[in-house]
């Protein structure tokens, strides 16, 4: 899963405005990620690995005369849901977090939490 997340990032993605994103989830299964036999310092691992990558590309930004976004999304419990994200242009960054549907929702996290420091990132 490393080197696979590694090599997938090792450059920055093609910027496509029309798309007006791209994305990648860890490549992995997951029974694996998110099964209770995996122990939390592998899981850990992978939140950061997650981290380091959009670090990678946000320094290997490549130029455009959209402004380029990149996120980790991090989904946990389930940690397979997950993703790195890049964002080409203002629109789709704006609209992508408005999650307040029937069939998806987001609740933000309290201000008195947090991940970093419970996951000792």
């Amino acid at each position: 899963m490393e080197n696979n997340l590694i090599e997938l990032t090792s450059g920055f993605p093609k910027i496509d405005l029309g798309h007006g994103y791209w994305h990648l989830h860890i490549p992995t299964y997951q029974r694996f990620i998110d099964s209770y036999k995996t122990p939390a310092s592998l899981r850990r691992k992978c939140i950061q690995l997650i981290i380091d990558r959009v670090e990678f590309l946000i320094k290997n930004k490549l130029q455009s005369d959209a402004p380029i976004r990149v996120v980790a999304c991090i989904n946990l419990p389930s940690l397979w849901d997950s993703q790195i994200i890049a964002f080409f242009g203002d629109e789709y960054y704006k609209n992508f977090f408005n999650r307040n549907t029937d069939y998806q929702k987001w609740i933000p996290l309290s201000k008195e939490r947090d991940i970093c420091k419970e996951w000792n990132l």
